[in-house]
């Protein structure tokens, strides 16, 4: 146990070296105008730090939007190397799946989701429920992400499956304890996820992980004589490094504090890694990755990883997601005080739709397309919005001299505009080659 808090303690300490060198972020993001006491709060917070709400092995603080649900697909195959039962006579794996899991994740609100899945190991299904309390800003005022991720899973495998090993006697006094049969297929693991954005490219998460099993056989490492734990403590660590707008590497890895673990050569163990790379394809976010877990699932990779990287243990696995809209709650049209927030224009004419008018359509795009069209922004600060009107809600706010590249020109007045990874329209007076 002391191990693994001078685990979490060196792990957490290193996000505090960096809170003064912000200089890359900055660059990435757009300065906050902190003398506006009206501005959005929204503005303030770090955006794009995981495009997926899981890295590869491990959760990261992103959540499904609200009112939508996101699809998942993941698939791993078996192992690659021959040493490890894998090689050409398994097609290198894939004629042996370890594991595969279709899931949906809602979101109830924008911090806050739940999930429902089937996944092929232990023939389990599982509920989770994922809570984002705390977004980092770019002020620094709050230096982290932090959210809390809970899962627990049920198998309905066979009895027999269930206590394979267990005591023939204690399986019969069992059977006529079904409530108890019922508690044994349970487990659970909640983590708290701790994630910073240091740099454009750099997003790095730390998650302190507990996990509970209702159920364990009563097996023991001979070299010890240690049994084996139904409470097991970890720490997970993960980094997504950001190559292009959509390529990014991908890395997590979990250190498993279990004495029963160590050494153990009836039953050997080892911590779970995972590398591959992320690509986002038209609203997909597709991963492919190798790693030596079997599950996907920590209520299965933690407790179980018998392979090993240095035999070909590593396994190829893919996760596809794409989230829908489900009807759920739209975002609300907030009305600013644009002579505060947009530099002065000329006076239009009285037809011209107000803020205290309900948003009118825009204007029939008319379909000019611009391919990589770059313009820089001639005010000191210039609005980005959700819609091509001065009415809609504000996303973000651009410095003078920054380049945008200017997607769509809706109509004379207002484009349609990506910067930062952001999209938004803008009004075109205050934009030039």
């Amino acid at each position: 146990m002391k191990k693994l808090l001078l685990i979490v303690v060196f792990f957490t300490s290193l996000f505090p070296r960096f809170l003064f060198a912000q200089d890359d972020l900055m660059k990435m993001l757009d300065d906050v105008d902190k003398s506006d006491k009206k501005k959005d709060k929204s503005l303030n917070k770090v955006t794009a730090m995981f495009k997926d709400p899981q890295l590869i092995n491990l959760q990261t603080p992103q959540t499904t939007g609200e009112g939508a649900l996101n699809f998942n697909i993941s698939h791993r195959f078996g192992n690659l190397g021959g040493a490890s039962n894998g090689g050409f006579h398994t097609l290198y794996g894939w004629d042996a799946i370890s594991d595969v899991r279709i899931s949906f994740d809602y979101g109830i609100t924008k911090k806050l989701q739940v999930g429902v899945a089937r996944n092929k190991r232990d023939e389990a299904f599982d509920g989770s429920v994922k809570w984002r309390f705390l977004e980092q800003t770019l002020d620094n005022s709050i230096p982290l992400s932090i959210c809390a991720y809970s899962i627990a899973s049920l198998t309905p495998k066979l009895k027999s499956s269930i206590y394979t090993g267990a005591d023939t006697a204690w399986i019969r006094n069992e059977e006529l304890k079904s409530t108890t049969v019922l508690h044994d297929r349970i487990s659970y693991t909640s983590q708290i996820i701790l994630a910073r954005k240091f740099a454009k490219w750099l997003s790095v998460v730390v998650a302190p992980t507990y996990m509970h099993r209702n159920y364990v056989l009563a097996s023991v490492n001979t070299s010890n004589n240690v049994q084996d734990e139904t409470d097991l403590y970890s720490v997970g660590a993960g980094v997504r490094i950001k190559i292009t707008r959509s390529f990014s590497i991908l890395a997590d890895y979990f250190y498993v504090y279990s004495k029963y673990r160590m050494n153990n050569t009836a039953n050997p163990y080892f911590a779970p890694l995972a590398v591959g790379f992320e690509l986002e394809t038209g609203g997909h976010v597709f991963h492919i990755d190798f790693t030596n877990a079997q599950g996907i699932t920590p209520n299965y990779f933690i407790p179980y990883s018998p392979d090993s990287w240095t035999k070909g243990g590593y396994k190829l696995g893919f996760n596809i997601s794409r989230a829908f809209p489900m009807g759920g709650k739209k975002t609300k049209k907030v009305k600013h005080d644009d002579s505060a927030q947009e530099p002065t224009e000329p006076a239009k004419p009285a037809t011209q739709t107000t803020v205290n008018e309900t948003p009118k359509p825009a204007e029939k795009s008319v379909k000019t397309s611009v391919a990589k069209d770059t313009y820089k922004v001639t005010c000191e600060s210039l609005n980005m919005r959700s819609g091509a009107g001065s009415n809609y809600t504000l996303i973000m706010k651009i410095n003078k001299n920054a380049s945008v590249e200017v997607i769509e020109k809706v109509n004379s007045d207002w484009w349609k505009i990506k910067y930062n990874d952001e999209i938004g329209y803008v009004s075109s007076k205050f934009l030039s080659k």
